[in-house]
């Protein structure tokens, strides 16, 4: 390992009595996040009075701007993140991810493949990519392809958001606490000796306090399950785009208004990516199946025409996202602080895109999802 990615362990990890706790440093997840992570895991593997990982993961995706510069880094990223999910996913030591803010892109693989994940009142997730001509690069794809009633493909589709209410409710996370109640999480952890599964799933139980959550509106994406099943869990883009024509409500003006403004090859590799992951037997193939996409989609010239607008978008959400919770800290949370982010709505808001504001988004190879040749789409798969 390099004398950074040493540093980065150092400054983002650390052994506090039986448990392993650390941070992703910032708001992308970024190369040496990856190796200061997969560095923790396993030397904390190997020290048996550890005996559970506590993550706590707020990131809005993987850091573009510098992928793009270089394939091979791009390809080198991607390839490691895949390794430290299967690694999660696969390893004796229990990982515990938390979520206290706004989670895109690779941040949802992160907390997928964890033993569990605690979200807190804050906690949202979305997966923005066909609308900036990249691809959700989720590495989840494997467990969204396996939500009911077509929502997998209408998360990955539509960029659409989902509150910690609904994170829970569809199995994308294991537990609901209040933000100022994950101390408790940390502390019963650090406290616990025995590297049980069972026993560290059972604590995390105990110990959190689960939010106020108020009933689903129409700003909340199950509210509007039945429409979801009805559009999204068709077996193809065609069938979906016909039946999203056939509503006669604003969320369905607003669902196909979203996939008509956004890139026509992302749309089929997004879709395709979800048929594939659905039919695949085991979760690490999907997980190198989403690696090599992600890469190829990433040298598209769509992409190169969203990139610019995803990173805004992104910092958009680095805006509207509350701080973490500092577990070290000893006062109160301030009111303000434990405020909600309002969401204006669970859906980006595409159908309004200013070009002054997005650049050249919208100025895609394709100038329709029936467009695409079914040749172009099977270039970018294995």
């Amino acid at each position: 390992m390099s004398r950074t990615n040493v540093l980065a362990t150092a400054a983002n990890a650390a052994a506090v009595g039986h448990m392993l706790r650390h941070r992703l440093s910032g708001s992308r997840v970024s190369m040496p996040d990856i190796a200061s992570l997969s560095a923790s895991l396993n030397e904390a593997s190997r020290r048996f009075h550890i005996s559970s990982a506590l993550v706590a993961c707020n990131a809005r995706g993987s850091a573009l701007p510098q992928l793009r510069s270089s394939a091979e880094g791009a390809a080198e990223h991607y390839s490691s993140l895949s390794a430290l999910l299967r690694r999660m996913g696969e390893a004796e030591l229990p990982t515990i991810v938390t979520i206290n803010g706004h989670v895109t892109g690779a941040a949802a693989g992160v907390a997928a493949h964890a033993a569990a994940c605690v979200v807190t009142e804050r906690a949202c997730m979305s997966l923005p990519g066909p609308a900036f001509g990249f691809v959700p690069e989720s590495f989840a794809s494997y467990q969204l392809a396996r939500l009911p009633r077509g929502l997998g493909a209408y998360l990955a589709l539509t960029g659409a958001t989902l509150s910690a209410r609904e994170m829970v409710e569809l199995g994308l996370a294991t537990h609901a606490t209040e933000s100022k109640s994950l101390r408790r999480v940390n502390d019963i952890l650090n406290e616990q000796s025995t590297r049980h599964l069972g026993r560290t799933l059972r604590n995390v139980e105990e110990v959190c306090i689960e939010p106020r959550f108020y009933p689903y509106s129409d700003t909340d994406a199950l509210f509007h399950i039945d429409s979801i099943e009805e559009c999204f869990g068709q077996p193809t883009l065609p069938e979906i785009l016909r039946a999203l024509e056939a509503g006669t409500t604003p969320w369905h003006e607003q669902a196909l208004g979203v996939l008509r403004a956004s890139s026509p090859l992302a749309i089929h590799l997004t879709f395709n990516s979800i048929q594939r992951a659905a039919a695949a037997e085991c979760w690490t193939t999907v997980l190198k199946m989403e690696a090599d996409l992600t890469v190829k989609a990433m040298g598209s010239a769509d992409f190169a025409a969203g990139a610019e607008a995803l990173e805004y978008h992104k910092l958009q959400l680095d805006r509207e996202v509350m701080p973490s919770v500092d577990l070290d800290a000893t006062a109160e949370d301030d009111a303000e602080a434990k405020a909600k982010v309002a969401m204006d709505t669970h859906v980006l808001h595409l159908s309004e895109l200013e070009a002054d504001k997005y650049g050249d988004v919208g100025a895609w190879e394709h100038d329709a999802i029936e467009a695409v040749p079914s040749g172009t789409i099977g270039s970018y798969f294995p």
